[in-house]
């Protein structure tokens, strides 16, 4: 399903019509009408605000490619963290990402719908990674992992800039 069918298709979901949802997310009905017939697409900015008027999130309204193009900092951040695991394996080591889901109290969040009954809801996903060699394992937290990460990429890439400028300077 494209981005403007969907966003057809939440806005009949809800009642709205084309002026309603125009108005509510500050764009032109000309624009809404030629983004539901997939004439044009939205900028990020504007499928932001059309799915902020729709009660819901741009994630909803698009695939993959708006996460990649709203998010490549997060993308080549999974590429590296892979690459780091990767990089660990080769040492001997066996690195298990372990999910723990956060729990957080209804009140904190917004936009559930009334019949909901749950106590909790889950929201995103935390990871611990567990280390093991030679029959010792540890456990780090997601935040202790991205650390171990970026001082090993800053410890190698200062090794590298040490051989760089000490053969420049022969």
């Amino acid at each position: 399903m494209t981005i403007g069918e969907k966003i057809k298709e939440k806005r009949k979901e809800l009642n709205l019509t084309q002026r309603e949802l125009s108005n509510h997310a500050n764009i032109s009905e000309t624009a809404l009408i030629n983004y539901e017939k997939n004439k044009r697409t939205p900028s990020l900015e504007i499928l932001e605000k059309i799915a902020s008027a729709l009660g819901t999130n741009a994630f909803s309204l698009v695939d993959d490619k708006y996460i990649d193009k709203k998010y490549t900092n997060f993308k080549n951040a999974e590429i590296e963290c892979y690459a780091f695991i990767y990089y660990l394996n080769s040492l001997g080591y066996t690195v298990t990402k372990l999910n723990n889901p956060t729990e957080y109290p209804n009140e904190f969040i917004t936009n559930i719908s009334e019949t909901d009954n749950k106590k909790d809801i889950t929201i995103g996903e935390h990871y611990n990674i567990e280390i093991i060699k030679d029959s010792k394992k540890i456990t780090l937290e997601e935040n202790e992992f991205i650390s171990l990460q970026n001082d090993t990429k800053e410890i190698i890439e200062y090794k590298l800039w040490q051989k760089l400028n000490h053969n420049q300077s022969n």
